[in-house]
C-alpha cells in the first residue's frame, strides 16, 4: 500500500502505454501477407509545365495599392537607409512603411502610364498623404521629376 503513489505518479507521467511486443504476435498476425505500395505515376514534361505556369503569380491577382509617390532629393544621396545600405540616387530602390526589405514592387505613374521596377530598401514615407518614396533614378523613370509627387499604383512582384 505505501508503493500505491508512487506507482499512480509513474502510470500517470509515462502516458499508461501500450507496447506491443513482435514476439507476442499470434500466428496470424505474422502470416498475413504485406501489402505493396502502389507505384507513382510518372510526371510528364507536360503537366509539370501545367503545375509550374499554375504557381506562378498573375499579375490581376497581384497585391496593388493606389496612392501618391514622391522621390527623395539628390541630398540625401550616401546617407543611410534603414535597412543599413546607403542610399543611390543612380539605384532604382523605394522606402515603404510595411513592405520587407529586399521586397521587388512595380510602380506605375497613373497619369502617363510609365513603371519602373525598385527594391524596397528603406522605411517611409512618413507623410499620411504618400504610400511610398522612391529614389532619383526610379523618379526620373517614371516621369516625376518636375512635378514631384505623383499619384501612383504599386504591385508586389517578389517578397
Amino acid at each position: 500500500m505505501k508503493y500505491l503513489p508512487i506507482l499512480l505518479f509513474i502510470a500517470f507521467f509515462t502516458g499508461c502505454q501500450y507496447v506491443s511486443l513482435p514476439s507476442l504476435k499470434t500466428s496470424k498476425e505474422k502470416n498475413k501477407p504485406k501489402l505493396k505500395e502502389k507505384p507513382q505515376p510518372q510526371k510528364t514534361p507536360e503537366k509539370d509545365d501545367q503545375a509550374k505556369n499554375e504557381t506562378k503569380p498573375d499579375t490581376k491577382t497581384r497585391k496593388t495599392e493606389k496612392g501618391m509617390a514622391s522621390y527623395y532629393g539628390d541630398k540625401l544621396h550616401g546617407n543611410k537607409t534603414a535597412s543599413g545600405v546607403p542610399y543611390d540616387k543612380n539605384k532604382k530602390t523605394a522606402a515603404h512603411l510595411t513592405l520587407p526589405f529586399g521586397t521587388k514592387v512595380e510602380v506605375r505613374n497613373v497619369r502617363t502610364g510609365q513603371k519602373t521596377i525598385v527594391v524596397i530598401n528603406d522605411r517611409g514615407p512618413y507623410k499620411k498623404t504618400r504610400i511610398i518614396d522612391v529614389s532619383g533614378a526610379a523618379a526620373k523613370e517614371l516621369g516625376m521629376i518636375q512635378a514631384g509627387v505623383v499619384e501612383v499604383e504599386i504591385s508586389i512582384l517578389d517578397r
